[in-house]
């Protein structure tokens, strides 16, 4: 019982992690097309990604303690099959990715719009801001959906 109990938050955990990404993905495209447009209506769009960090943290949470919770009540058994190991590897990525490349992302992308004065030098700059959240973005979903794939065919 409370190894599925473990396994369902285990699951919740990494879905809100996922899911926050895809949100934050979709809510980033938007604000790009707005800003493109009508500032104000951008940084709008950007306002509502202010509390992802959050579902993100919840997230990390349920999935490391409930992580555990299934390794000690397995005995650490699955902890020597392949597809666990290469699956905690990528959660580990993701979660540093998300923690080191992502927030420098939205640090940097936060400090530029509050600068004043949009120059070509500035213009250039969001460009490549834009393009490296993209890459960031897929390849968290990327890593997510190996995660999946290897939770739901385990192989040995």
């Amino acid at each position: 019982m409370i190894y599925h109990a473990s396994l369902w938050f285990h699951i919740i955990g990494i879905t809100l992690l996922a899911g926050t990404t895809f949100v934050d993905f979709v809510l980033t495209r938007k604000f790009w097309a707005f800003y493109a447009k009508d500032q104000p209506a951008g940084m709008v769009a950007r306002k509502l990604t202010e509390k992802l960090p959050l579902l993100v943290v919840a997230g990390i949470v349920l999935t490391l303690l409930s992580g555990i919770g299934m390794m000690t009540i397995l005995h650490a058994v699955i902890g020597a099959m392949l597809w666990f190991r290469i699956k905690i590897i990528l959660v580990v990525i993701v979660i540093l990715n998300g923690i080191v490349v992502g927030r420098k992302l939205n640090g940097r992308l936060n400090k530029m719009l509050t600068t004043a004065g949009t120059g070509p030098a500035n213009d250039q700059s969001l460009q490549q801001l834009k393009k490296n959240l993209q890459l960031f973005h897929i390849t968290q979903l990327t890593i997510f959906f190996i995660i999946f794939f290897l939770s739901a065919f385990k192989f040995n």
